[in-house]
Formats: structure tokens, sequence, C-alpha cells
């Protein structure tokens, strides 16, 4: 009864352990040369207003900003990021009349996920002079690429 109950105990404590344990670590050699090839593959696209790339962040304060000289229009952002799991995408989008701030959970994949910006049944957003994205995640060895998707005018 003493060996059941000791055979238990350890096997409750190494499946607690098991579960706390540290997430593998990202290839960084693959991870740059995947981000190398996702820039590659947007390079020459004109539907972009601009990219921004890099690793994540484990605050959500974090962000990068890409201004606008004139208003544009923004209709979607291509996300993509590497290093499995999933990542926290946020974006906020200002200009005269314009604020919004969306956050969505992103898949890791590798693929770029469409995220449209409509709102209120509109499939883009005009008058945009400023856009901030930020990519969060626990795990700060995901590397991650935004494409802004819109027009100038």
């Amino acid at each position: 009864m003493r060996i059941r109950r000791a055979a238990l105990v350890a096997a409750t404590v190494v499946a607690l352990l098991t579960g706390c344990a540290a997430a593998p670590a990202v290839d960084q050699e693959a991870a740059q040369s995947w981000l190398r090839d996702s820039e590659k593959s947007i390079d020459g696209r004109t539907d972009l207003l601009g990219t921004t790339s890099g690793m994540t962040s484990r605050s959500s304060d974090d962000g990068i900003t890409l201004s606008f000289d004139d208003p544009v229009t923004v209709s979607a952002f291509e996300v993509a990021c590497f290093g499995g799991g999933s990542a926290e995408f946020g974006y906020s989008l200002s200009g005269d009349g314009v604020g919004i701030g969306v956050q969505s959970e992103v898949e890791c994949t590798e693929v770029p996920a469409m995220i449209d910006v409509g709102v209120d049944g509109a499939t883009e957003v005009a008058d945009v002079s400023s856009v901030v994205t930020r990519m969060t995640s626990p795990d700060s060895d995901t590397t991650f690429t935004v494409a802004v998707v819109g027009t100038t005018p």
C-alpha cells in the first residue's frame, strides 16, 4: 500500500512539474531566416501602407508606430508569427475623427492571418494618420511580422 501511495505521489509531482516546464527554446537562426523570407514575400506589394517586425513583447504598453503625412485608408493587417503557440496582436488607429483599438489572438503557425479592421459593417477605416501595432506573448522568443493593408489618397 505504501509503495502504491509513494508511486502515486511521485507520478503527481512529475505531472505537475512537467506542466510547469518552460517552453522549448525557439531556434533563432530559423526565426531570422523565416523573418527574411517573410519580408521578401511582401516586398514590392502596392497594397501595403507599411510593415513592422521584430520580437514579441511581454508588455502591451510596447508598440511600433507608423505615421503618415497624409491620411490613409486601412483595410486589414496581415499578421504572422514564428515560434509556435500564440500571441496577442493589437492595433490602434488614430486620425481626424478616428480612434479605434482592437486586440485579437493569433496562432504562430508562420502563415499570415488576415485581420480585418472594419467596424459597424464598414470594410475599411479612412482618415487614419497613425497606426500602432503591438505583439505580445509570454514567450519573448516569438518573432513576428505585420503588414498594414490599405490605400493612400
